[in-house]
């Protein structure tokens, strides 16, 4: 069985800024490419996924149930985006996460809903 690394995969670092969610546009992966590629590429992936959440700010809030989050939601949608933040309410401090370019954003549009949010260091 041949293990090289196909054509189809056009560079080794096209491939890894395609999984980090660089710019290269012109990475095509075959599916009989190496079980080592297999690994780096997976590696990559967690360590993307890692940097995500390091990344992030949490706040204690006071939004306590699902009507609270009814509530804030078109707040944060409006503030940071759809999908760009989540609220615990199983936890006692009651975490808002978001990214940390949207914090303040996120802070703001919390209390603009009328409620608290406390940044968590």
């Amino acid at each position: 069985m041949d293990t090289r690394i196909p054509e189809t995969v056009y560079t080794f670092r096209n491939l890894i800024e395609f999984v980090k969610g660089g710019t290269a546009n012109c990475v095509k992966i075959s599916p009989n490419f190496t079980d080592e590629l297999g690994a780096i590429l997976l590696y990559s992936l967690l360590e993307k996924k890692l940097n995500a959440a390091m990344e992030t700010t949490q706040f204690k809030t006071n939004i306590k149930c699902a009507n609270c989050i009814a509530t804030v939601t078109p707040f944060l949608n409006k503030a940071v985006g759809e999908g760009n933040w989540q609220v615990d309410t199983l936890n006692p401090a009651k975490l808002l996460t978001v990214s940390n370019k949207d914090a303040e954003k996120a802070q703001q549009a919390i209390e603009e809903a009328g409620y608290k949010a406390e940044i968590l260091k």
